[in-house]
């Protein structure tokens, strides 16, 4: 049976918009500065005063708040469900809003931009930063339940050095040519070398199918 056959139906407005930013003046020339992705969404009626505006954490984008990892309604179809207006935004990093490749080529205002990209380091982020619900829920055992364990058995143990980081970072900021990608510690660096050979087998396995796309 597909899947989508057990979800209820529900009537909906949705629709998304483009919000261009300011222009500004650098070196003779005018440039769009701040876009913003927004893609909102209400109920048949509205019956809450106010509409609800959904902000992504660093690192991500808005999709976070349609639903969750393993399928289930994410924060936004909930609010909507309960009668709210919804507005979910990506801020200008995301791809929604403003894809990495043109940050390079396109930046207006003289500045470059790095995605700072760390493997696990000895900050507060593992405990005193994360708040956990008392109540456990068996059925998430696998899931949730397996961040919840990471959390309670790694806190101050990451083998990374904050104030290295901070000295890495420094670097690349005053460098004269900083990265847009800086993966940090081995961690870091061991998850950027799995994707980019991830991306190269998938590239390597069909190049001999996929480049003869051309007109003949």
């Amino acid at each position: 049976m597909a899947f989508w056959k057990n979800a209820s139906p529900r009537t909906v407005r949705r629709a998304h918009m483009w919000i261009s930013g300011d222009r500004i003046e650098r070196r003779g020339e005018t440039y769009q500065c701040g876009p913003l992705f927004v893609e909102w969404e209400t109920p048949e009626e509205v019956t809450r005063p106010w509409p609800i505006v959904l902000l992504h954490g660093g690192g991500y984008q808005g999709t976070e708040w349609f639903d969750t990892p393993d399928g289930r309604p994410g924060w936004a179809q909930r609010l909507v469900e309960a009668g709210y207006a919804v507005l979910v935004a990506d801020r200008n990093s995301p791809p929604r809003a403003y894809p990495r490749r043109w940050i390079r080529k396109y930046d207006p205002s003289g500045c470059a931009s790095s995605f700072v990209e760390p493997g696990p380091f000895r900050t507060a982020f593992l405990g005193r930063s994360i708040t956990v619900a008392r109540r456990q829920i068996s059925d998430y055992d696998q899931t949730a339940g397996q961040r919840r364990a990471y959390r309670d058995s790694n806190d101050g143990k990451q083998a990374g050095d904050p104030t290295k980081a901070i000295d890495v970072i420094l670097r690349a900021v005053n460098s004269d040519s900083p990265p847009l990608h800086l993966p940090l510690g081995p961690v870091g660096y061991s998850v950027a070398d799995h994707k980019l050979a991830a991306f190269r087998d998938d590239i390597d396995a069909w190049r001999r199918i996929a480049i003869a796309a051309d007109f003949d």
